[in-house]
């Protein structure tokens, strides 16, 4: 049964979200992320402090963003307008493989990247890519076409 996480004011709600994030990240990686150091983790893992602050913080890093990426899909697709990869994550828990993406905004490109870092490189504006760019990829969704 899954735990439900409450978003209300709730006193325990900073050690449920440090729990879940602990679940997906090391003491290491929690503590770059929150710019704290492992002793500050450790000490709100063993309940000797709050982290009421990073309770927001704590959140976002309790989204498992990282899930592990298939190598070759049941289909393949591109993603356009690719935002932080909302679709892309959607698409390849249903057994997609993301062959192209394209976003403008270069803090959602940030966000895109560390999102799913093993991943191919992100065009900016779709309306200054050439084709000559992309020809693998174009080519390869031209043949799915067929």
């Amino acid at each position: 049964m899954a735990k439900i996480l409450r978003t209300a004011p709730y006193r325990n709600a900073a050690q449920d979200y440090l729990n879940a994030a602990r679940k997906l990240h090391t003491q290491a990686e929690l503590a770059q992320q929150l710019d704290v150091g492992t002793r500050t983790i450790r000490r709100w893992e063993a309940c000797q402090s709050v982290p009421l602050g990073y309770v927001p913080a704590l959140k976002q890093l309790a989204i498992p963003f990282h899930a592990v990426h298939p190598v070759s899909g049941e289909f393949t697709f591109i993603d356009l307008f690719a935002g932080i990869g909302g679709i892309r994550t959607a698409f390849e828990q249903i057994g997609g493989q993301c062959v192209y993406t394209s976003e403008w905004d270069k803090y959602a490109q940030k966000t895109y990247a560390a999102n799913f870092p093993v991943s191919h490189a992100i065009d900016g504006d779709i309306t200054t890519v050439r084709l000559t760019q992309r020809d693998n990829v174009m080519k390869l969704l031209l043949i799915q076409m067929i």
